[in-house]
């Protein structure tokens, strides 16, 4: 017996059954482990869809950016149930009489569990690093919570608290690490279809746009756990002994022991650890960065093509703050709205090109610096000449001040 994979003749049903999930799985993970997950773009569906665009001179584009929810993404869900129906009735026709596919189950289970465990790691280390959710900048501290997205409110949740998001990581990362072998895959499995069902609850109640990868990860580890369901309830529920799991080897011939150990080894070392460490000290270091400008900046005027607005609450074009974060910037207008962008900043050239985060928009400013607290903007706005005089203010930030108190003699709640 090896992870419950039956050599015994399996009926029609399970048969027909291991056929579908199997072709399904070949589907959504392939080309796996050559590409890290979480790109929608790169599975066989979305190749496939690139090269009829190419063959057929069609000029649409099979995915649009960073959300994995796009329409794209439920016609892939739909592509691959129809295609793994049809290859399973055409698997069904040409091999009637083949008693089990106990083999390759055991492969299949193998590729779930690396490509499982790669998206663990890839998101695992990325939260121990707090790559995913840096802390909140200056731009999100300006911005009213009832201006949040619900996913914005996750995020800042999430970002605030090191240890939270550490331990969140390190949860990941060990389950993951515990499927890669068959003897602890049950117990990584347990830890991760813990993590997951959060996950998914966290993007389905908080609008994350992840929602279909992080549902099939999750029904990944459900089913690596559910393989061992009768062990699970003999122990939790009928408290009963059950009998040991016999891992059957995979391969009878030295050399190709040794060929899939340092298959396995490579996987591992380079795939898993190696290319996500690196790839989450990298981005902490691009989220930790300061620039020289770093600061909140208030507006102390503002003129239009020469005629200076004076500062009214109603004013929506008006700025009121100019934000320069770690590797954001922010606009606040006088009615409190915060508009938040990607700069980059060419200290050479003085000049900061802001770019919307969501949308078209770009903005390039040139900035003159009389002393390290004063910013002088000139910018077009609409068409028209903007100049703006700023000075950089100190502010107080209860989230960001407050700090761990072990003794609360009253509740901290402002």
């Amino acid at each position: 017996m090896d992870q419950n994979v039956s050599e015994e003749p399996w009926t029609l049903a399970k048969k027909i059954v291991f056929r579908f999930f199997f072709v399904y799985l070949v589907f959504y993970t392939f080309p796996y482990p050559f590409y890290f997950p979480g790109y929608p773009d790169l599975d066989l569906i979305a190749l496939l869809f690139s090269l009829a665009n190419k063959v057929f001179g069609l000029g649409n584009e099979i995915w649009t950016g960073f959300s994995g929810d796009g329409e794209f993404g439920y016609t892939q869900i739909l592509y691959r149930v129809v295609l793994a129906l049809l290859a399973t009735a055409f698997w069904s026709g040409l091999d009637r009489k083949r008693p089990n596919y106990a083999t390759l189950a055991r492969f299949a289970l193998v590729q779930a569990r690396f490509f499982l465990a790669a998206a663990m790691m890839w998101y695992g280390w990325a939260k121990v690093f707090k790559a995913q959710f840096p802390d909140p900048g200056l731009v999100r501290m300006l911005q009213p919570i009832g201006e949040l997205s619900p996913m914005g409110l996750i995020w800042t949740f999430m970002g605030y608290s090191a240890g939270y998001t550490i331990l969140a990581g390190i949860a990941e990362v060990v389950g993951g690490a515990l499927i890669l072998f068959r003897r602890t895959t049950t117990l990584g499995a347990l830890i991760l279809t813990g993590v997951m069902g959060n996950v998914v609850a966290m993007n389905l109640f908080y609008d994350v746009p992840v929602k279909i990868y992080a549902i099939h990860l999750f029904l990944i580890a459900l089913g690596l756990l559910l393989l061992d369901w009768r062990q699970l309830t003999a122990i939790f529920m009928s408290h009963r002994a059950t009998q040991p799991v016999h891992f059957t080897p995979y391969f009878s011939d030295k050399r190709l022991i040794w060929a899939r150990r340092l298959l396995k080894t490579l996987l591992i070392g380079y795939f898993m650890l190696f290319t996500n460490i690196v790839a989450g000290l990298d981005n902490k270091d691009y989220w930790e960065q300061k620039p020289e400008l770093y600061g909140i900046y208030e507006v102390e005027s503002f003129t239009l093509d020469g005629v200076e607005r004076i500062p009214l609450v109603t004013d929506s074009i008006r700025w009121q703050h100019f934000i320069v974060d770690k590797v954001m910037a922010g606009s606040r207008n006088m009615r409190g709205v915060v508009k938040r962008w990607r700069v980059k900043i060419d200290s050479e050239k003085k000049t900061m090109t802001l770019t919307a985060r969501m949308g078209p928009d770009r903005l390039v400013i040139t900035y003159e610096a009389p002393d390290q607290d004063s910013l002088i903007l000139h910018c077009e706005l609409d068409g028209k000449t903007v100049v703006m005089r700023t000075r950089r203010v100190e502010k107080e930030f209860v989230l960001l001040n407050r700090g761990f108190h072990w003794i609360n003699e009253v509740p901290f709640n402002p």
